[in-house]
């Protein structure tokens, strides 16, 4: 920064130097206020040195940037010339800045793709815009080492790529025109120059010239006749503007002069008679000889002909654009850039490595020599690319072209290519099969005919299937065959045709399945030769370490030990999954550790993948975990050094003991349950103990004596707060009672509702509850009583809490069953009938004598282009949307899974999951247009059907209440989603949310 600004700041708090640093002898000065760099030297440069206390030592010399930019100016942008900025997109411009600028503008100028060249021309002032004779006048002297202004900046062109077309001269400016045309050589133009120049000043009369604003023809008109002799036209700068000169006195003079000088008739000429500027213009805009010249160019100190040139194309109508190559008062460096931009846009070609170039034309005394190596610009290989706008689509073609062009599998050697323009429903692939192209047909022989194999039919569904869904067979990982039915075999003929084939895969509604079948045709007649059905059996993949975060949310925490599972493969609909285990003979963070032939922590992953096929492969919405504790029978097949990389599968046809009852097959509905006492897993020896072997002394644990089963029923007040007292204390109590499950105790049964009702409000509350028959000894009583006393849990354990010790001294827990004679007795006195309805069926709801009834509703018809068929999931309901009476004409949001799509609509929505509204939220199936695809990966379904009352509460609670960290929320009564929603705001944004 000090070498770019010039500027040497202070060292800061600097107040006394050491006096043994030796300033005045060593030339040294300690900056203490902000200076200016001394301009004594040619390059800025600064040493800097660092010396550390152990000997370390660094040393740097930072040099100001004028040894890699001759023409910079410190505080002042380098001017570079990049132009391709007009052709680029924003992402471009903002990488712009991290790039050194000669880089940018050499890859952009000199890498990128140019525009056509187009023609132009060159004007040049004359003798009437000398704004550089003083100068030229001053360097008589050194004539032979002078070079014109003009002359240079044409030579100048001329390295830059830039070709001249034609050239046009004005007045002296015409000597310039003729060395950029080539007709005279550098010498040659500075010698006509110089005597042009000579004769004006030694040899013309005292004169004078004046412009005025009229034109050729009409100057005539305002000289009277005195002067008319003496006054002469010496330019035509306009149409309507000349400039005259002359004098009649000595115009005598001026001719013996002229006589004596015997120079070139035609500068002669040119010196004495008028400069036809203005009729060389209109020949060039009129002339069809010209016509592809469209852009002037002005080479000169600065831009005298920019307003002639544009009168007279205005005037005439020329369609030719004017570009000054230089401009008063600025730049000349920047001035020159800004025309080659100027003659770039309009399509002009040149050198531009040359236009930017660093290093210095011509070597001077006083010029720095500079490495050319170093001043070379780079290419920058990572610039972004142009950007295009694909927003308008010129492109028209059939749709059968547009499949053709998009289906990107190579036509297979035995199920062929396949055809195009059908439906999108139904894909057909079609081939020839000539026995000469397959030479392991004839190994496929009955007597004397050769048969397409069956186990070719499975082939042909398959590759088919994988070219439908776009997989490879290594992303595929397995199909699943159903309903193979083989009519007829496929008989291949003995002759140069072989037989037509055709595979057709049609998709079904309602999953992933497809119906598949193969015909052939010959003479006419069509023949089916097999029908089956085929999927993708696992075409869900999720990463292991996935499914590990989700088990450690349910709980289990596996180190990185038991993290041996790969990615899982399911299809979210089955209870089947498939993984890659690590095979692991020994732990990897212990040394020396004894044999296994087959880790725990490799078996325990295949257990994980039975936890994945349990939940389908749903682990967003796995609400638990599954421990194993029987296996009716396992084999663990120790492995070899080759299996250590082989693979395999097994499939899990029934594991009811992990799967709970709420995710069996759908029954219908069943109302009541009854209450049925079942043998507890206490262990016999707890019943027969001595009580003096048991008489030891019990602390912090209450033991209620409720034998009479009054306690409850007439208790007081003071006695009632000591109960709550000790039920809620969180201590160990086990309440006893006597008869009541015998139905001798009426009264009795009170503490058992009343027990329940504590456990579910204080959920740190561990209470047993004991009833015992009249007919039990106190003995066995008391041996329950305390085995109870040191195992009594919560509620929410899952141990059991209320025991039934009977008379034959079994010990029952209560179990709650279907009551199946009542409810059969409801179900015939229903008015409509109870089933199990299928997942596919269109059906639709509606409220019946307070009863929610749903009705089977007709399958919906052929879809129109653009429709899709939702299989609805969930779905945002009201009161209103149930009564007929009153249905609500809101639209409500419904997620589901398509099941058909129509015309036009992308096939790999079939399957996937979607959002969408409608005004009859209340039914199972859907037919729109309008819908939104969910990432099922992403979003779970259920967690996507509670954003409407989550966009409600957000609305309602933030947004309209403003509420806040610390405020209390208390919503009035609404829906349970609503209310849920909110609880979870609650949450996430520190406020307390009572319930209503």
């Amino acid at each position: 920064m000090c070498t770019e600004k010039g500027q040497i700041p202070g060292v800061y708090i600097f107040k006394t130097l050491n006096p043994n640093i030796k300033d005045k002898e060593r030339n040294v000065k300690i900056v203490q206020d902000l200076m200016d760099w001394p301009t004594d030297f040619d390059v800025r440069r600064a040493s800097i040195s660092s010396f550390g206390y152990g000997g370390t030592n660094a040393h740097v010399i930072v040099e100001s940037i004028d040894s890699l930019y001759p023409w910079y100016e410190h505080g002042e942008p380098k001017a570079v010339v990049k132009y391709d900025y007009a052709n680029v997109d924003q992402p471009l411009l903002k990488v712009a800045g991290d790039y050194h600028l000669p880089d940018l503008a050499y890859t952009l100028n000199c890498r990128r793709s140019k525009l056509a060249v187009r023609g132009y021309t060159v004007a040049v002032p004359g003798q009437e815009a000398t704004a550089f004779s003083p100068y030229r006048f001053s360097c008589g002297s050194k004539l032979g080492e002078a070079g014109g202004d003009q002359s240079a900046i044409i030579d100048l062109f001329g390295s830059w790529g830039i070709e001249l077309a034609l050239t046009v001269g004005h007045s002296r400016g015409e000597i310039a025109a003729a060395y950029a045309a080539g007709r005279i050589s550098g010498p040659e133009t500075i010698l006509a120059a110089y005597f042009h120049g000579y004769a004006v000043a030694w040899a013309a009369p005292v004169s004078a010239m004046l412009a005025v604003g009229l034109g050729g023809d009409e100057v005539a008109d305002y000289v009277s006749e005195e002067v008319a002799e003496g006054v002469t036209v010496a330019c035509e700068n306009l149409p309507s503007s000349v400039t005259l000169s002359g004098s009649s006195d000595d115009i005598a003079v001026v001719n013996e002069i002229l006589d004596e000088i015997k120079f070139i008739s035609y500068w002669c000429d040119n010196l004495r008679n008028r400069a036809l500027f203005n009729s060389a213009m209109q020949m060039l805009g009129s002339s069809e000889k010209y016509a592809d010249v469209n852009a002037l160019l002005e080479i000169g100190p600065y831009a005298a002909l920019g307003s002639p040139v544009k009168q007279i194309c205005s005037a005439n109508g020329f369609e030719i654009s004017y570009v000054a190559s230089l401009t008063r008062g600025a730049d000349s460096a920047t001035a020159l850039l800004k025309m080659v931009g100027e003659m770039y846009n309009r399509g002009l070609d040149m050198n531009f490595e040359y236009v930017n170039s660093m290093k210095t034309l011509a070597p001077s005394p006083t010029a720095v020599t500079y490495n050319k190596k170093r001043n070379a610009p780079h290419y920058l290989p990572d610039l972004p690319p142009y950007q295009c706008n694909y927003e308008t689509v010129y492109w028209n073609q059939p749709r059968t072209m547009k499949e053709l062009r998009d289906f990107k599998h190579p036509c297979h050697d035995i199920l062929g290519h396949r055809i195009f323009g059908l439906s999108n429903n139904v894909f057909t692939w079609k081939n020839m099969l000539p026995r000469r192209d397959m030479s392991w047909f004839e190994d496929h022989t009955f007597g004397s005919d050769v048969v397409f194999p069956a186990a070719g039919h499975l082939s042909l569904a398959i590759e088919a299937l994988l070219q439908q869904l776009d997989l490879e067979p290594e992303n595929a990982d397995c199909v699943e065959f159903r309903d193979i039915d083989i009519q007829k075999a496929l008989t291949i003929p003995e002759n140069d045709d072989g037989i037509e084939v055709h595979t057709r895969l049609e998709a079904l509604a309602g999953g992933d399945w497809y119906k598949f079948s193969v015909e052939s045709v010959s003479n006419d007649p069509w023949t089916v030769h097999s029908t089956g059905k085929i999927q993708k059996q696992l075409h869900q993949q999720v990463p292991g370490k996935r499914w590990s975060r989700s088990l450690r949310r349910v709980g289990f925490s596996y180190g990185s030990n038991f993290q041996s599972m790969g990615n899982v493969r399911t299809n979210g609909r089955d209870r089947i999954a498939a993984a890659g285990v690590t095979v692991q003979t020994k732990c990897i963070s212990i040394d020396h550790e004894s044999r296994n032939i087959v880790h725990p922590s490799t078996i325990d992953g295949c257990l994980h993948v039975v936890i994945a096929a349990i939940h389908k492969g749903l682990h967003k919405e796995m609400p638990w975990g599954v421990v194993p504790f029987e296996a009716g029978e396992m084999v663990v097949k120790f492995p070899a050094a080759g299996d250590l990389n082989a693979q395999g599968a097994f499939k899990l046809v029934k594991y009811d003991a992990a799967v709970p009852a709420q995710l069996s097959e759908p029954k219908s509905r069943q109302p009541y349950r009854q209450i049925v006492w079942e043998p507890a897993s206490i262990g016999e020896e707890a019943l027969v103990t001595k009580p003096e072997d048991n008489a030891n002394v019990v602390f912090d644990k209450i033991v209620v004596d409720d034998a009479s089963g009054s306690m409850l029923a007439s208790s007081s007040v003071e006695s009632y707060d000591l109960i709550k007292k000790a039920l809620t204390s969180g201590k160990p109590v086990v309440w006893v009672t006597r008869g009541v499950n015998q139905g001798d105790s009426v009264a009795g049964g009170i503490p058992q509702g009343s027990l329940r009702v504590v456990r579910s409000e204080h959920v740190s509350a561990r209470i047993a509850l004991v009833d015992a028959d009249l007919q039990v000894p106190l003995e066995q009583l008391a041996s329950l009583v305390q085995h109870q006393l040191s195992s009594v849990e919560t509620k929410d354990s899952g141990e059991d809490v209320e025991f039934w010790l009977t008379e034959d001294s079994k010990v029952l827990v209560p179990c709650i069953h279907q009551n199946e004679n009542l409810n059969i007795l409801f179900h015939r006195e229903q008015p409509y009938q109870s089933v199990v309805a299928s997942p596919d069926e269109p059906l639709k709801g509606k409220i019946v004598e307070n009863e929610t009834l749903f009705e089977t509703q007709p399958s919906p018809q052929q879809l129109a282009p653009g429709e899709v068929d939702i299989l609805v999931s969930h779905a945002e309901l009201s009161k209103d949307d149930l009564s007929p009476h009153n249905a609500s004409e809101k639209a409500r949001f419904v997620i589901g899974t398509v099941v058909r799509i129509g015309e036009g609509v992308d096939t790999s929505l079939n399957g996937g999951t979607v959002a969408a509204y409608t005004k009859a939220p209340f039914t199972t199936r859907l037919v729109t247009k309008t819908f939104a695809q969910i990432n099922a990966d992403e979003l779970a379904a259920a967690t996507a059907s509670t954003l409407p009352h989550l966009c409600k509460a957000i609305d309602a609670v933030l947004h309209a209440a403003n509420a806040k960290a610390g405020d209390h929320v208390l919503p009035q009564p609404a829906a349970k989603t609503f209310q849920d929603a909110v609880s979870r705001l609650g949450q996430n944004f520190d406020f307390r949310v009572s319930e209503p």
